[in-house]
């Protein structure tokens, strides 16, 4: 996977695994996505939510694609 554009901040999330995966669409047409590695995805969602720079509501988003609250039920 190569990125289309280069960011500083965004150079951890080339470390990981990258995945791919066929789904389809609305239409029933193949659609190929490639992703960051997810672990990578979300040690960069903590470290943007830290930075004290970051827009206040962007933070709550980040830390819950974190932790979602999906993962609360038992």
């Amino acid at each position: 996977m190569r990125p289309t554009l280069r960011c500083c901040h965004q150079q951890p999330l080339l470390k990981g695994r990258p995945l791919s995966v066929v789904v389809a669409t609305l239409r029933q047409r193949a659609c190929p996505l490639y992703v960051p590695d997810p672990r990578w995805m979300a040690l960069h969602k903590l470290w943007l939510s830290a930075k004290p720079e970051r827009n206040a509501l962007k933070k709550p988003k980040d830390l819950q694609w974190i932790c979602p609250p999906e993962s609360y039920r038992l």
